[in-house]
């Protein structure tokens, strides 16, 4: 019996231990997935051989960060189909959708403390990058990041130095993107709100930048998962966040879990990589994250990776409001 194990981060259950538990399905395979704390139910839209264990081990294989498919998905790997799962509502799962009159935009958006703020700062000058529109967003504290991990029962992250957000879309850049899209588009949010059921709470430290408050007070016809999950409090943060996707064709992502969640949902797959990271740092040049890359062959999406807000807004005008 094939033992289906992800203990590190959550990307990996996503482009890895769910198509492989799927490819088992299909092929009448006997398995058993092992899954991390929260995540039971994601699994169980796959495979009812699920059960949790708490082993957690930062190990993402290098072949994840390539611009080609890994070898590992070649064989025995087969993403499921989530946007039809939702769409025809075949997982036997009871939920109040909303209605709306308008196509829908996901932005899936995250703020997570992943890089020095001092290093940031010095990779912007040296390569003469714009930070408008607060591209660079410090934790919101005077603790420590590991000081803030402890407090949300987290290992403090990278030994304790990342202290700046660079992969996020900012409150003044959703402003925009929103008086932007709004008039054609109904807006679909989704942020991680930290202590939600089946949000796996990994390493990484994300943190509350006031989006949800702006949101309300300033664009309150967005739809944000706050407002689906309070109207279905027995459906978790992961499920409810795919039930949302399922919705749209066109998905604002940023790196990470995020975009790849967003590829399996089809359509325009926009992934904000910051500038920032992406000339600052060797882990920008990722080809993971580039246009085009192997995310694509979770859904058939269209990939597009753009690293300033001002050519998403440009791409926005350009594709999908003409």
């Amino acid at each position: 019996m094939k033992i289906i194990e992800e203990t590190t981060e959550f990307g990996l259950d996503i482009v890895r231990g769910l198509p492989i538990a799927n490819w088992h399905v299909e092929n009448n395979k006997p398995h058993k997935c092992l899954v991390k704390p929260g995540l039971t139910n994601m699994y169980k839209l796959i495979t009812p051989h699920v059960e949790e264990t708490t082993k957690y081990d930062i190990s993402n294989p290098t072949s994840l960060y390539g611009y080609e498919r890994p070898n590992w998905t070649v064989q025995g790997w087969s993403p499921p189909p989530l946007k039809k799962i939702f769409q025809e509502r075949s997982h036997g799962i009871d939920y109040v959708l909303p209605k709306f009159d308008k196509p829908i935009v996901v932005i899936n958006n995250k703020f997570s403390a992943c890089w020095n703020e001092r290093r940031a700062r010095q990779a912007a000058k040296e390569f003469n990058i714009s930070t408008s529109m607060q591209e660079i967003i410090a934790l919101p504290t005077d603790l420590k990041p590991h000081e803030l991990a402890t407090r949300y029962g987290q290992k403090p992250a990278y030994n304790g130095i990342s202290d700046v957000s660079l992969f996020h879309y900012s409150v003044p850049a959703l402003g925009k993107m929103i008086d932007l899209l709004s008039e054609k588009y109904q807006i679909v949010y989704i942020r991680p709100i930290e202590q939600s059921k089946g949000y796996f709470l990994d390493h990484n430290l994300t943190f509350d930048p006031g989006d949800y408050e702006y949101l309300e007070k300033n664009y309150p016809d967005v739809y944000t998962i706050k407002h689906f999950m309070e109207n279905n409090q027995h459906i978790d943060f992961t499920i409810s966040q795919f039930i949302l996707e399922s919705m749209s064709s066109k998905h604002l992502t940023t790196l990470g879990g995020n975009c790849k969640i967003s590829a399996y949902f089809g359509g325009d797959v926009l992934i904000y990589n910051a500038k920032i990271w992406k000339e600052g740092h060797d882990k920008g040049s990722r080809g993971i994250s580039k246009s085009g890359s192997w995310l694509k062959l979770l859904s058939n999406a269209n990939i597009v990776s753009l690293d300033t807000y001002e050519s998403i807004l440009k791409y926005i005008e350009n594709e999908w409001l003409n």
